[in-house]
C-alpha cells in the first residue's frame, strides 16, 4: 500500500499508482512535521518559555571512566598493593545484594594501600567514588586521584559512598590506611572516575569504561514555535500547540525539602543528570528494614479537582515498581525498568537512557500526593541494602486529566501561557476547495468544545473541525448564522495520528472523511466566506487543543468521495 500521508507531502497530485489522490496541487501547504519551520505568515504567540524535545540534542549522562569498576584484585584488575596489603575478590555482598564486594585487608602501616595508574585519564578536572563499609568499629582512610590523597573518611559498619574530586596531570588513584589507624579489613565496591566536578549515581564496568548520553529536554523562549518529537527516535511530531497550564508543585525538581515528607526514603540532591542535561535529578534511595511500602508525600498538591500528576523516574540498581497516588483515587504503578503500567489506570512515556515520565490523573479531595516504592519484581524491602531506588526530577501538578509539557518550578507556581496561530486566508483560499490536516490530540481540554482548525469569517460564520470532549469525537462545521450544520465525523483516539479532509459546502452540502472511513455527505445551507485559518483554538480566542499539527493542506478544488477517503488512510 502506497503511503498517503507522504506522499501528499511531497508530490501533491496523483501519479495513476492504484490511489484516486488529489490531481491539484495545493495551495497551501503546511508540512510542519518535514519542514519544521513556521510558515512566514502565520502569527505565532505564547505568553512564556515552554519546553520540547528537538529530536537531536543529547547531554552526556552516566559516565564510569575506570573499567572493572568491582575488581579491586591484583591479578586481574591492574591494582598495584602496597605494605603488606591484600586483596579477596567476591567475597562480600556488595550495596546492590550481589557478592561482588571485595575485602581490603590494610596492615598496620600508614602507607598499606591499593593504588592504581589510569592512564587514560587526561590533564584535567575527574571526581572518584567508591562504596566502603567495615564489619565491626570504624576506621579512617585516605584516598584520593594524586599522590597527596587529599580525601579523608571515617568507614562505618554502613555502606557509604565516599567522592573525590581534583584537578590532575596524572592520576595515581589511592585508598590507604589513615594515620595511626592499625590494620583493618575493608569492604570496597563501586569504583567510579567520572570528568565532573560531582559524583553522580554509579554506573558498573566489566572491561571497558562507560559514556552513555541522553536526549535532552529543551526549552523554547516566549513567542517561539516548538516543532516536537519523539525523544527515543527522533521522529518529528510537527507543530506542538498546548491550552495554559500551571504547575502546582512550587519546587519541581527538589525531593529534599520541607515540601516533602519521607518515611522510609533517603534523598540524596543532584545525584543524577536530568532529562534537561542539568544535574538535578535526586536519588530517592530505599532505606533497608521490614517489608512493606516506602513512601515520599508531598502536601503541597491537594485539591478538589481533576488533576494529573506526572514524575520522571529512573532506575538506580533495578528497582522496578513505583506507585504514584493522588487524591483517594487508586494508586498507579509503573515499571520503570522496561517502561509499562503495571496495574491502575496511567501513562508512561520513555524519553531516553532509562528516564521513564509517568503519569496518573484523579480528584485530590484536599489530601496529597504520594511517590510509593514497594517490593515489586523480585526486589524484598526486608533485606534492603540502601541502594535501590530511582532518580527523580519534574514533579508536576495540573489541571486536566492528561499531562502536558513540563513546566519547571523553584519556589512558586508557573503557568505556561497558551499558544495561538493563526493565517490569513488571502491567496490560497477558494470556498469550492478541500481542506486536510494530519494532526495527534495528546488528550481532551478545558471546556466541553475545542477545536482542531476552524476557517473563520466572524463569530457566526466559519468552518472547519470542533471536537466534543466529553464524547471524544471529532465533527464537521459550516456556520453562517443562524444556520449551523455541525455532525460527528469520527471518534478520536488520542496519542494517535488522525487525518480528516473536508470539501468546503457548495451552498447544499459538503464531504467529510475520518481516518479512512467512507466520506460522509452532510447537507448545509450556506457557504462561509473566511478571512483567516485558527489552528488549534476556537473562535473565542481561547484555546483548547492539546497536541501536534504534522501537516495542514488546502486544495483549491473540490475532490472527490473516493479521493477524501483515499486521504486520510494510514
Amino acid at each position: 500500500m502506497a503511503n498517503t500521508k507522504n506522499f501528499i507531502a511531497k508530490n501533491g497530485v496523483s501519479t495513476g499508482d492504484g490511489y484516486a489522490m488529489p490531481d491539484v496541487r495545493p495551495s497551501l501547504l503546511l508540512d510542519f512535521a518535514n519542514s519544521k519551520t513556521l510558515d512566514p505568515r502565520i502569527t505565532f504567540t505564547r505568553g512564556s518559555t515552554a519546553t520540547y524535545w528537538d529530536g537531536k540534542t543529547t547531554t552526556k549522562a552516566e559516565e564510569n571512566l575506570f573499567a572493572k569498576s568491582e575488581d579491586f584484585t591484583n591479578s586481574t584488575g591492574g591494582w598495584i598493593l602496597g605494605n603488606s596489603a591484600t586483596v579477596a575478590g567476591n567475597d562480600a555482598t556488595a550495596p546492590d545484594g550481589t557478592t561482588t564486594a571485595d575485602t581490603l585487608s590494610l596492615a598496620d602501616d600508614e602507607l598499606s594501600r591499593i593504588q592504581h595508574t589510569a592512564t587514560s585519564l587526561s590533564a584535567g578536572e575527574y571526581t572518584m567514588s567508591f562504596y566502603a563499609r567495615v564489619a565491626s568499629g570504624t576506621h579512617d582512610i585516605r584516598f584520593g586521584l594524586t599522590a597527596s590523597m587529599g580525601g579523608t573518611a571515617t568507614v562505618t559498619t554502613t555502606w557509604q559512598r565516599f567522592t573525590r574530586t581534583e584537578t590532575i596531570s596524572s592520576s595515581n588513584i589511592t585508598i590507604r590506611n589513615g594515620s595511626g589507624a592499625g590494620a583493618k579489613d575493608i569492604e570496597l565496591w563501586g569504583l567510579q572516575i567520572e570528568a565532573r566536578s560531582s559524583a553522580t549515581a554509579y554506573t558498573a564496568t566489566t572491561s571497558s569504561p562507560i559514556v552513555k548520553y541522553q536526549p535532552t529536554l529543551q526549552t523554547a523562549a516566549s513567542g517561539e514555535a516548538r516543532f516536537d518529537h519523539d525523544p527515543v527516535t527522533g521522529e518529528s511530531k510537527g507543530l506542538l500547540i498546548e491550552e495554559a497550564r500551571t504547575n502546582l508543585f512550587i519546587r519541581s525538581e527538589e525531593f529534599d525539602n520541607s515540601d516533602w515528607t519521607k518515611s522510609g526514603i533517603t534523598v540524596r540532591a543532584n545525584e543524577g543528570v536530568a532529562p534537561d542535561g542539568t544535574q538535578t535529578a535526586d536519588a530517592l534511595i530505599v532505606d533497608s528494614g521490614a517489608d512493606g511500602y516506602r513512601q515520599v508525600y508531598n502536601p503541597k498538591a491537594s485539591t478538589t479537582e481533576t488533576r494529573n500528576y506526572s514524575v520522571y523516574f529512573k532506575s538506580i540498581g533495578g528497582w522496578e515498581k513505583v506507585w504514584l497516588f493522588i487524591g483517594t483515587a487508586a494508586g498507579t504503578a509503573f515499571n520503570i525498568v522496561n517502561g509499562t503500567v503495571v496495574s491502575g489506570t496511567g501513562t508512561i512515556e520513555d524519553v531516553g537512557n532509562g528516564w521513564y515520565r509517568c503519569s496518573k490523573s484523579g480528584v485530590g479531595n484536599n489530601t496529597a500526593t504520594y511517590i510509593f516504592f514497594d517490593d515489586g519484581g523480585g526486589i524484598n524491602l526486608s533485606t534492603g541494602n540502601d541502594y535501590k531506588g530511582a532518580l527523580v526530577w519534574g514533579a508536576q501538578i495540573e489541571a486536566g486529566s492528561f499531562p502536558t509539557s513540563y513546566i519547571p518550578t523553584s519556589g512558586s507556581t508557573v503557568t505556561r501561557a497558551r499558544e495561538d496561530a493563526e493565517l490569513p486566508s488571502s491567496g490560497w483560499y477558494d470556498h469550492s476547495g478541500t481542506l486536510f490536516v494530519d494532526f495527534n490530540m495528546a488528550g481532551d481540554s478545558t471546556g466541553t468544545y475545542g477545536t482542531v482548525v476552524q476557517l473563520v469569517e466572524s463569530t457566526s460564520i466559519r468552518w472547519g473541525f470542533p471536537t466534543q470532549n466529553d464524547a471524544n469525537t471529532v465533527s464537521s462545521l459550516s456556520y453562517v448564522a443562524p444556520d449551523l450544520t455541525n455532525s460527528t465525523v469520527g471518534t478520536l483516539t488520542y496519542g494517535s495520528d488522525t487525518r480528516i479532509v473536508m470539501t468546503s459546502p457548495d451552498g447544499t452540502q459538503f464531504k467529510t472523511a475520518f481516518n479512512g472511513a467512507t466520506a460522509v455527505t452532510t447537507s448545509a445551507t450556506a457557504v462561509p466566506n473566511p478571512t483567516a485559518m485558527y489552528i488549534g483554538k476556537v473562535i473565542s480566542d481561547n484555546n483548547p487543543y492539546n497536541g501536534t499539527f504534522r501537516k495542514i493542506s488546502y486544495y483549491p478544488k473540490r475532490l472527490s468521495n473516493a479521493t477524501l477517503q483515499a486521504m486520510t488512510e494510514e
